[in-house]
């Protein structure tokens, strides 16, 4: 009987732990709309608060550390080693500007005989360029050598020919030399 009596003392004590732990239904708070809204000088456009009511301090100087170096900003047309050289062009598909395509430099690899064998691209190594809004394109700091040009459009590589013929553009890259290849208007390309 004493076994009993204990057993359901430990019992009832166990689910009058488990009942205070419920949580309580929750009340419904009544506010009231902030009066001084929006703070001054919040920008009445974004409709939200400004988050933060003092400026942001910058981060520096912590103790024993430094301020980086700032950053110089990019230069419009960028900076070619004398000992490599520059690849420019334009694309264009019907006389409108391509945007943001992807070429590729591939380069040409000889077969026993000497002459051009195959275009080698390379995702890793290859150089690549994305064409600006009107179909400039620009490949800086290529290695002297022999190249063709690949258009890659994200599921598909083609190697790009000479407007209006069947053979492949292939560029001859000399060191401190660019190579111009002016507009690369193509009736249709494979977008």
């Amino acid at each position: 009987m004493k076994k009993l009596l204990v057993l359901l003392v430990v019992f009832l004590i166990s689910i009058s732990g488990c009942v205070a732990n419920t949580p309580a239904p929750a009340t419904q708070a009544v506010t009231t709309p902030p009066t001084n809204y929006p703070a001054p000088g919040v920008n009445t456009a974004y409709p939200y608060p400004y988050p933060f009511a003092e400026p942001i301090q910058p981060l520096y100087p912590y103790p024993g550390m430094e301020q980086p170096a700032p950053v110089a900003a990019p230069s419009a047309t960028p900076t070619a080693d004398p000992a490599l050289g520059v690849v420019k062009g334009r694309l264009l598909e019907g006389q409108v500007p391509v945007f943001d395509m992807s070429l590729f430099l591939a380069e040409i690899k000889k077969g026993e005989d000497g002459k051009d064998l195959v275009a080698r691209l390379s995702f890793t190594n290859s150089q690549r360029v994305a064409t600006d809004s009107d179909g400039n394109f620009m490949f800086v700091n290529v290695k002297p050598g022999r190249y063709a040009i690949i258009l890659y459009t994200g599921e598909n590589a083609f190697l790009l020919n000479v407007p209006d013929k069947m053979d492949p553009i292939l560029i001859n890259v000399e060191a401190d030399k660019t190579v111009g290849l002016g507009d690369l208007s193509y009736d249709d390309l494979p977008l």
